[in-house]
């Protein structure tokens, strides 16, 4: 049970950190070659609601917000095959992370003294090694509920979404948080093991029960544009590769 609850706040972490109407691949008539499509997703804060007025004041709800806010706005830059997390810094982006879902590698980047360096993970690898038991997978299949697009018929910015709901261990019986993922923004979260089958892609709209706060994130405006498509590359000539471990060191 210990190692659910620490994968429950993995899947937590990644929520935060997240079929369509809108076609990402695009066929040039006559041709074999697809033309794919780059979207660009701003992340943010959407809204609150004070849940528990015994304990919980707008005066300390608004500081609360005002203070997580920023770190809730993140940009997020795809196409069918990748995703790349962003943030804005001096009117500048900087990538975070990179998702290949063909190959199941997560890429992470920093600067340091103005040199760019990341480090990779292949994280089927790391799936592969877990030792996820009978009772585990019980209880995974205790925790997540999923109400699919066909059924659920929700829509956001286009997107065509799953329901996902995360119940809170061990009662299973309280809602921890409830997300809506598309199968058409490749995402961490659908490479988690076991859990993964439970998340079709990118979550982008999620809401989440904290400190007598209902708290919704996500996506706030969605566009495509072809010039953040860079975001989506590694250039081995100006990034150096580093080990997962010096990475850490690094951060």
């Amino acid at each position: 049970m210990k190692k659910i609850v620490i994968n429950l706040f993995a899947i937590t972490c990644l929520l935060i950190s997240c079929t369509s109407s809108k076609e990402l691949i695009n066929q040039k008539p006559g041709s074999s070659q697809s033309l794919e499509t780059v979207g660009h997703l701003k992340m943010g804060l959407i809204g609150y609601e004070i849940i528990d007025t015994v304990n919980m004041t707008v005066e300390k709800a608004e500081m609360m917000m005002s203070m997580v806010k920023p770190s809730l706005e993140t940009e997020l830059v795809f196409n069918s095959t990748r995703s790349a997390e962003l943030l804005k810094e001096n009117d500048k982006y900087v990538r975070t992370s990179l998702y290949d879902r063909s190959t199941k590698i997560l890429y992470k980047f920093v600067k340091q003294d103005s040199i760019e360096f990341y480090s990779e993970e292949n994280l089927s690898e790391k799936i592969e090694n877990l030792d996820t038991s009978d009772e585990d997978l019980e209880q995974i299949a205790k925790m997540f509920k999923v109400i699919p697009y066909v059924t659920s018929k929700t829509e956001i910015l286009g997107f065509k979404c799953d329901e996902v709901t995360v119940m809170k261990p061990p009662e299973f019986t309280e809602i921890n948080v409830k997300t809506y993922t598309t199968d058409k923004i490749p995402h961490v979260s659908e490479a988690m093991g076991p859990m993964g089958q439970y998340f079709s892609g990118a979550p982008i709209k999620t809401m989440m029960w904290r400190s007598g706060l209902k708290i919704i994130l996500g996506a706030v405006e969605f566009k495509e544009d072809k010039s953040m498509e860079c975001f989506l590359k590694i250039d081995e000539s100006k990034l150096q590769k580093i080990s997962k471990e010096e990475f850490e060191l690094k951060k």
